[in-house]
């Protein structure tokens, strides 16, 4: 168990600086040489070829550690780079059953208080 653990610590360790490093180096090349609505295709393009296990993953994450400002934002920015397409459809869909199931369970980060969310590790 002990193994397991930090196993899995070392790869949130590992997760973090590698987004950490993205964003600080990559992020504003990709404003500086991209227009808005080519980045757009491009997030779409990425999104789409993202499996959806890993998707559900990868937003049950993000919506238990974002603020209600931050989900605001993220799902803005995946509506946006998904308008008109089948993910679209699929992410509205499993949005709302995840919006209807926090207020059912009272789960919800109701105050942008991040240390609300429980991290496993």
């Amino acid at each position: 168990e002990r193994r397991l653990q930090a196993a899995c610590v070392a790869v949130k360790v590992c997760l973090e600086t590698h987004v950490a490093r993205e964003e600080a180096e990559l992020w504003p090349l990709f404003e500086k040489h991209f227009t808005s609505g080519e980045q757009g295709r491009l997030v779409g393009l990425i999104i789409g070829r993202t499996g959806a296990e890993v998707l559900q993953s990868m937003l049950s994450w993000q919506r238990k550690a974002l603020t209600e400002e931050e989900k605001a934002a993220m799902i803005g920015s995946m509506r946006d780079a998904s308008r008109n397409t089948r993910f679209a459809s699929w992410l509205e869909t499993w949005w709302s059953s995840e919006e209807q199931t926090e207020r059912k369970d009272g789960t919800g980060d109701k105050t942008g208080d991040k240390t609300a969310a429980t991290d496993p590790l």
